[in-house]
């Protein structure tokens, strides 16, 4: 038995057919090849009926492509049409309106930090809330273990402790945590993949 997408944990308020439609889409940009109606129904848990609708709405769009011959759908040329305004346009573009909406919401300010191949971290997009907040600049730049930033990627990292020792004692804090308390976080920060810096970076 099938099920639309509608009953697969979706908001009361989405589309019900659009969103079939997008996980048709997503099946099919990670499909082998072209798919007939009955696979794309199956893998999608979509009723076939309103798979072939959906195929065909968007075949008419040219989001998906027909062979006739085969009976099988694959993306279309018309997917590229609405691809062209990312082009050229970097991660800290799009994810910028997402760094904003979770500012407002949660009224702190987050920044999206770029590890660089200097042993350093770059912010690279912000989005500050209207309210007091620490004061930080598109480009900045601090050492790569420094803050919660740096606990999640020496976690990451698994350097030997003698070289994490050697690399620590270049970061300057205002108030150094112990290398017993960093390493510690550290690990903690991998196993539940984020970390915290309470007034040791910045008082």
């Amino acid at each position: 038995m099938t099920k639309d997408a509608t009953t697969k944990g979706t908001s009361s308020k989405d589309v019900g057919a659009v969103v079939n439609a997008i996980q048709i889409l997503r099946h099919l940009a990670h499909a082998d090849g072209p798919q007939g109606v009955a696979a794309i129904a199956r893998a999608t848990g979509i009723s076939p009926s309103s798979a072939f609708n959906i195929l065909r709405t968007l075949s008419n769009e040219r989001l998906t492509s027909f062979d006739d011959a085969g009976k099988t759908y694959q993306l279309g040329l018309g997917l590229s049409e609405l691809a062209v305004g990312f082009v050229g346009r970097s991660y800290a573009d799009l994810i910028q309106p997402e760094l904003e909406r979770l500012s407002l919401a949660h009224h702190i300010l987050i920044a999206l930090w770029q590890v660089t191949d200097d042993a350093h971290i770059r912010v690279i997009a912000l989005a500050a809330p209207p309210v007091a907040h620490v004061n930080v600049a598109v480009g900045t730049r601090l050492p790569e273990l420094v803050g919660a930033a740096g606990r999640c990627i020496a976690g990451l990292r698994e350097l030997p402790e003698d070289e994490l020792r050697r690399r620590l004692t270049r970061v300057r804090w205002e108030n150094p945590p112990s290398f017993e308390r960093y390493q510690a976080e550290a690990t903690e920060a991998v196993e539940r993949g984020w970390a915290i810096d309470q007034e040791h970076l910045y008082r």
